[in-house]
């Protein structure tokens, strides 16, 4: 292959991942005058690269914003705001929306990106720790339930505690015992009721102990409050308890 036609190909493979940037700008910006992040649409472009002969992963958000610019479909359309310094990122907005209101919907989107970010973040933390954390024996002793301390991971603890408590450690006794059940309560969710916690169990037996009702523990676990073993199981751990 000639030079030439290296480079046609990599012009051709260039200006047709720009033309899937352009569907994006046209449908989500132009038409429903939404705000999007410069960095968005330089993902967009960089991953339609991955699968062509010409990938570029270190294809910087600025050369992009410079073909839009030069895009003459988009001349007077598109308008660009740079928010906070030089390392925080760019949006992209139709020009007949007002600076302001594009401001304050670029920090309304950076903002549902942190509470994701966040989220993604403990989930992967929640998989882990239940994937490194020993199963709960059964029947379960009493010491499984005296101490909560690292059942649930420490990020999450802290999470909890600054929801909770505006500090990052729990400092009275019920500030702890609310973290650790709704920790609890999140771990087994997480996993979709796979991981056994001391909290989950004890309300069953606890549940067991004064109703004597199957039913109602049945109840309690298919709203997550509970598990849900054979009520000959549960005498036994009433007897060994």
């Amino acid at each position: 292959m000639t030079r030439i036609e290296h480079n046609n190909r990599s012009l051709n493979s260039h200006t047709e991942k720009l033309l899937k940037v352009c569907q994006k700008i046209d449908r989500d910006i132009i038409c429903d005058d939404k705000i999007v992040k410069l960095s968005e649409l330089r993902q967009l472009y960089i991953s339609g690269l991955v699968d062509t002969e010409f990938p570029n992963p270190n294809y910087r958000s600025e050369n992009l914003k410079a073909k839009l610019e030069k895009d003459v479909t988009y001349c007077g359309k598109l308008s660009f705001c740079k928010l906070g310094n030089q390392f925080t990122s760019c949006i992209v907005y139709s020009s007949d929306i007002d600076v302001n209101c594009a401001v304050k919907s670029a920090y309304e989107l950076g903002s549902i990106d942190m509470i994701q970010d966040a989220a993604m973040y403990l989930h992967q933390l929640m998989m882990r720790h239940f994937k490194e954390s020993e199963e709960l024996k059964w029947p379960p002793t009493p010491k499984d339930f005296e101490n909560s301390d690292g059942i649930i991971p420490p990020q999450l603890e802290k999470f909890l505690s600054y929801v909770i408590t505006r500090k990052p450690t729990a400092v009275t006794l019920r500030a702890h015992r609310l973290v650790h059940s709704i920790g609890q309560d999140i771990c087994r969710a997480a996993t979709n009721g796979k991981w056994k916690l001391p909290k989950h169990v004890l309300i069953c037996l606890t549940m067991r102990h004064l109703f004597r009702s199957e039913q109602l523990v049945t109840l309690l676990n298919r709203m997550g409050h509970s598990v849900t073993p054979s009520l000959s199981n549960l005498k036994q751990l009433s007897l060994r308890l």
